[in-house]
C-alpha cells in the first residue's frame, strides 16, 4: 500500500487551477515524513499547521500534471473550510 492510500480517494475534477497551492501561492502545508531507507512513510504538518489545515484527500490523476511521479493531496482549512491542494512526491 503507498502512503496516500490510507486517505479517501477523490475525484480530480475537485483540483482546479483556482484551488492550486501554486496559483494562490502558498507554500504546502506538510512535508514528508521518511522512513530509515528514505522511502516516504507519509506526509506531516510543518511547524503546527497540522492544527490548519487537515488532509482530506488525493487524486492520481490531478488536472495539472508535473514531470515527476505525483500524487495531488487535498487539504482543508479549518478555520475557513476552503480546500486547497498540491503535489507531492508519490514514492
Amino acid at each position: 500500500m503507498q502512503w496516500y492510500e490510507k486517505y479517501e480517494k477523490l475525484t480530480s475534477a475537485l483540483f482546479t487551477l483556482e484551488n492550486s497551492g501554486r496559483k494562490i501561492g502558498e507554500a504546502p502545508p506538510y512535508h514528508a515524513k521518511r522512513n530509515a531507507d528514505y522511502d516516504i512513510e507519509d506526509i506531516e504538518g510543518l511547524y503546527g499547521m497540522n492544527q490548519v489545515f487537515k488532509i482530506v484527500g488525493y487524486t492520481l490523476d490531478p488536472p495539472f500534471p508535473v514531470r515527476y511521479p505525483a500524487v495531488a493531496i487535498m487539504f482543508e482549512d479549518q478555520q475557513t473550510f476552503e480546500k486547497i491542494w498540491w503535489h507531492y512526491l508519490k514514492d
